[in-house]
């Protein structure tokens, strides 16, 4: 079904996958899929995240600025990805959904567990910053309790981070690296705090998950058992989502209906694939 381009002819073109859109910047090399009926594309001169219906396809859209990163021109042999998004916007059942259709996943907040149940210095200098009573009765660290206390003191998640921060990152590196040395595929690593601290440097091309905010407050208070006053603090604590969304390769929505969601993840591997040369 063909459809008006939004925008520039040149640099813009629109497919339909079924019920959703995948609106491709030629000229950028970003693809956005999205579906509950909207076309999203960016306003960088001000940093606004624009969410279009299709039925304002005259709108003129911002300007879009290339995001240049090492790495960010492969097209074949092994790729690395970063999936990121705000916090509850849906990035682990994203993650699953790429891993069942061949891709290796690899979650950081899976390394900072990890990191905590085996490095007993780590577990160590924590306890003694945050006190005993983030210690469970098998002398694991009770996450839950530690997220309480930093998603509410600035400088306790400073501190956090500055403590196990540089683990993770290393075994993140250490993986990106051996899995490029070990031939062809596709490796994503989700990574919630990827464009905050910093570690573009080690994918080739970046996926970004969105939500509405109030889908992110509902998802957080049932998922954290927290009321809606904590939830909102945690997510404003966060780089908001149309910041990450200027760093996307792809953008997927996972604010509609789970079987929507599958078809946009669905579309953007096809798009990835059509990067990366098969295993052999």
């Amino acid at each position: 079904m063909d459809i008006p381009v939004l925008g520039r002819r040149d640099t813009h073109s629109v497919h339909r996958y079924g019920s959703f859109w995948i609106f491709r910047i030629q000229r950028y090399n970003l693809v956005s899929a999205l579906s509950c009926g909207q076309v999203l594309y960016e306003h960088t001169v001000r940093g606004i995240e624009h969410m279009i219906d299709n039925t304002h396809r005259d709108e003129e859209p911002g300007s879009v600025v290339e995001v240049t990163r090492p790495g960010s021109n492969c097209l074949e042999s092994a790729m690395v990805i970063g999936l990121t998004g705000g916090i509850a916007s849906g990035k682990s059942t994203v993650a699953e959904m790429f891993r069942e259709l061949g891709a290796e996943i690899v979650s950081a907040d899976t390394l900072v567990h990890r990191i905590l149940q085996e490095d007993a210095a780590v577990r160590s200098e924590i306890v003694r910053e945050f006190g005993r009573e983030i210690v469970l009765p098998n002398g694991e660290i009770d996450r839950k309790a530690l997220g309480r206390i930093v998603f509410s003191d600035e400088k306790k998640r400073i501190l956090l981070e500055h403590i196990i921060h540089p683990k993770v990152i290393a075994q993140l590196e250490r993986i990106a690296r051996e899995f490029r040395r070990s031939g062809r595929g596709v490796l994503i690593l989700e990574i919630p705090l990827l464009v905050e601290s910093k570690l573009l440097y080690i994918v080739d091309k970046v996926i970004v998950v969105s939500a509405e905010q109030e889908t992110q407050i509902e998802r957080l208070m049932k998922r954290d058992s927290i009321d809606m006053e904590a939830a909102i603090f945690r997510i404003d604590s966060q780089m908001p989502l149309y910041e990450k969304a200027r760093f996307a390769d792809w953008l997927i929505n996972s604010d509609c209906a789970f079987d929507l969601v599958k078809g946009q993840v669905y579309a953007v591997w096809q798009d990835i694939l059509k990067r990366v040369a098969p295993r052999k």
